[in-house]
C-alpha cells in the first residue's frame, strides 16, 4: 500500500510542477524541457519510471 501510495504521489507531483510553475511550464510548452518522474524501491534499488512527458 506505501508502495501504490509513493507512485502515485510522483505523478501527482509531475501534475503539480506544470500547474504550479509559469516558469517550468512555459520551457516545457517551448520543448526546451520534458519531465520524467521515477520511483526508488529502497529495498531492491530498483528505479522505475512511473510517467515521462517529452514535448513535441
Amino acid at each position: 500500500l506505501v508502495s501504490a501510495v509513493a507512485q502515485h504521489n510522483v505523478i501527482h507531483t509531475m501534475d503539480e510542477i506544470l500547474d504550479r510553475s509559469d516558469v517550468l511550464r512555459e520551457l516545457f510548452e517551448s520543448g526546451q524541457i520534458g519531465i520524467a518522474g521515477a520511483y526508488y524501491d529502497i529495498e531492491t534499488g530498483e528505479v522505475q519510471f512511473m510517467k515521462e512527458v517529452l514535448h513535441d
